[in-house]
């Protein structure tokens, strides 16, 4: 063997040695980028859980508050038929107050003819 056969073979076992090497990185790589995707999957799966739930507390709390809309405007409601029948008794106690006076007039009108 001559020196140029010698440079030859340690080239050649060299080519060798990195494509044997390239082969495992590129493997190692392709188990890397499966992990990621795999990760990248399960992180998107989550946001998206993340999102409806928020989605269906925000139409929940949505309901609630019209059910508490509804709430009010029932109980302004009923506030205000109180206080049209307040009025209506408050109208009757002054009728009843002006047929009394009307009554004591009367009666003391007679005890002074009698």
């Amino acid at each position: 063997h001559g020196p140029f056969i010698d440079t030859a073979e340690r080239v050649v076992s060299a080519i060798y040695t990195l494509s044997r090497d390239g082969s495992r990185i590129r493997a190692e790589n392709t188990g890397f980028l499966r992990k990621a995707k795999t990760v990248a999957d399960g992180v998107t799966s989550e946001i998206e859980r993340l999102a409806d739930a928020i989605e269906a507390g925000i139409s929940e709390t949505s309901r609630v508050l019209d059910a508490i809309k509804s709430e009010q405007a029932a109980a302004l409601g009923g506030v205000a038929a109180a206080e049209a029948a307040r009025a209506r008794l408050d109208e009757e106690v002054f009728q009843k107050q002006d047929l009394v006076s009307s009554l004591d007039e009367t009666v003391s009108t007679l005890h002074n003819e009698a």
